[in-house]
């Protein structure tokens, strides 16, 4: 049994070019290290059976070190990509390679997990392209509005003056006298001479 726990120690060792017995708190440490607990408790479903003294044993770490590192190292370490297929890869490995049993199926945990990888990043590609989309169109939207209310302005300087004017005078008449005013509009536009053009 021991051997076999030693070989799982060379291969993650030789994969990651890491000496997982030493005492370096450096990330890529802290995680190598998790991910051969991981997969040397792992190791039980496939009738190789360790406890965590021996398991720890292996690097020179004790069982309080696995306890530690299964329960708060390993999960961050699934966090980031690399460290999840790093896992995914080196237990198939190891499993096939020391306990000689072969993971059925064609499609890996590692296939399965790249293949959703991909796929989450072609989902951030489109949001991005769709926010790019989103936001020209927010500025063809905005500069089409800055100048329809210039026109608007525009329009209204060119005949504020004379409706405020006629709006100022007829203010508070009632209809028959505003038809008053249009009547006397109408006489004293028909009075006042004509500029004759030739």
């Amino acid at each position: 049994m021991k051997d076999k726990l030693k070989e799982v120690v060379r291969i993650v060792e030789k994969e990651l070019g890491i000496d997982l017995s030493l005492k370096d708190h450096h990330p890529e440490y802290v995680f190598a290290r998790a991910i051969y607990f991981k997969i040397a408790k792992d190791l039980s479903d496939y009738g190789w059976v360790y406890s965590l003294k021996r398991i720890g044993g292996a690097i020179d770490k004790d069982h309080a070190t696995v306890i530690h590192s299964l329960k708060n190292s390993f999960p961050k370490a699934m966090k980031r990509n690399e460290y999840r297929i790093l896992y995914y890869r080196l237990k198939k490995k190891i499993i096939e390679d020391v306990t000689e049993h072969v993971l059925d199926g064609t499609e890996t945990e590692v296939e399965m997990f790249e293949a959703n990888r991909q796929l989450r990043l072609e989902i951030i590609n489109v949001k991005n392209h769709y926010e790019e989309e989103m936001e020209q169109l927010k500025k063809t939207h905005s500069l089409v509005m800055d100048n329809y209310r210039r026109e608007l302005k525009l329009l209204r300087r060119s005949t504020t003056f004379v409706d405020d004017r006629f709006a100022n005078m007829t203010y508070g008449l009632d209809e028959d006298q505003m038809e008053q005013v249009y009547q006397k509009l109408d006489l004293l536009c028909k009075m006042m001479p004509k500029t004759q053009y030739a």
